[in-house]
């Protein structure tokens, strides 16, 4: 899986889930050959791509920053600190309408500004990651 462009689970656990969702189907007695067992570009994956940039952002970012860079205010660093407050920012945006309309109600369109703009810079984030 993708959504949105970004990678939800990455090339080596994607195989490794696929195996294993084709060994189940193999216990349960369906041959392989019955339903080929392959992943797709959901369209509706927004809570999951929610926590992989949650995850990319307060986790390994977080740490890359905190742990193993000296400066993230130079050199290479400084474009994925730039791109990390781009998305704060738009975060913020986002939350900000979101507490201003009713629960039921979406803060945009997915292929919309803000919402559109904000899956950019997780795909962006990720890339550089």
């Amino acid at each position: 899986g993708r959504y949105k462009g970004v990678d939800l689970i990455g090339d080596r656990m994607r195989d490794v889930m696929l195996k294993r969702l084709g060994h189940a189907f193999s216990r349960a007695g369906i041959p392989s050959t019955a339903i080929p067992v392959k992943a797709i570009e959901s369209p509706n994956n927004a809570d999951t791509l929610e926590l992989k940039a949650r995850w990319d952002i307060e986790v390994v970012f977080d740490f890359l920053y905190n742990n193993l860079w000296d400066s993230c205010k130079k050199g290479p660093h400084k474009v994925l600190d730039e791109s990390v407050m781009d998305y704060i920012e738009i975060t913020r945006k986002v939350l900000s309408i979101a507490d201003r309309i009713p629960a039921d109600e979406r803060v945009s369109g997915m292929y919309e500004s803000p919402r559109k703009d904000r899956y950019g810079m997780m795909k962006d984030i990720q890339d550089k990651l």
